[in-house]
């Protein structure tokens, strides 16, 4: 059979207003279901496509874990133990998955057997996966570079002095963060501090950078777009 199969969370009964209680694959051609996965527990509604497996989280408040189901054949490939924290966000790489939590909590899962491989506290944005490390936000003021399959700091240091509102954002070389002194770049390799860019953000929600082809595009405080070039 051709095509490709659609996946997505669904509940299996008791109407929309439910939460999640299932991963589906359905193929896009003529609408038959390829497998079906009922959940152990409700899903959160952040989920993750890579390496073959979808990445769902089951929740059983106040703790969450992470699963991975194949997208062949919608078999568990494994399954984390519990964590206590209501889930923020999740990224999947082929090192490690990373959850999370409201409270700030971040917890790398290995892909293959759901185990935790390290966690820390204090993470305050998502995490930024580039160049084969994690870029973290710690307590909103640090930018800190870890190893994703042991949590090895690679960048000791001090906290910065202001708070970082975006970022990181990651090129080749550069890695950028933006706080209330403006933008500030550094070598991704080092940590160094190679340029400062002032800028003021627009304070609503239009004012969120965003990394386009090495380019970061903003809203400013007078509601103009500015773009900068990341070296």
């Amino acid at each position: 059979m051709s095509g490709h199969d659609v996946l997505g969370l669904g509940v299996m009964s008791g109407g929309a207003e439910r939460e999640p209680d299932c991963v589906a694959a359905i193929h896009e051609e003529d609408g038959t279901g390829r497998w079906l996965y009922p959940a152990t527990a409700p899903l959160f509604p952040v989920w993750r496509v890579a390496d073959r497996a979808v990445y769902a989280i089951e929740m059983r408040p106040p703790d969450a874990r992470l699963i991975a189901i194949d997208t062949a054949t919608g078999d568990t490939r494994c399954r984390s133990g519990w964590f206590t924290g209501t889930p923020a966000d999740l990224v999947v790489t082929d090192a490690a998955a990373f959850l999370r939590t409201t409270d700030h909590h971040l917890y790398a899962v290995d892909p293959g057997d759901g185990r935790v491989l390290w966690d820390r506290p204090g993470i305050t944005r998502s995490p930024t996966v580039a160049n084969g490390r994690v870029f973290l936000v710690e307590n909103a003021r640090r930018l800190a570079v870890v190893e994703p399959a042991s949590g090895e700091d690679r960048w000791p240091g001090k906290p910065g002095k202001g708070v970082l509102l975006a970022g990181p954002f990651v090129t080749d070389r550069t890695v950028c963060t933006v706080g209330h002194d403006g933008l500030t770049a550094r070598n991704a390799e080092t940590g160094r501090v190679i340029a400062r860019h002032a800028m003021s953000l627009n304070p609503d929600c239009r004012g969120v950078p965003a990394l386009v082809d090495g380019v970061l595009y903003f809203t400013n405080g007078r509601r103009e777009v500015e773009a900068i070039a990341l070296g």
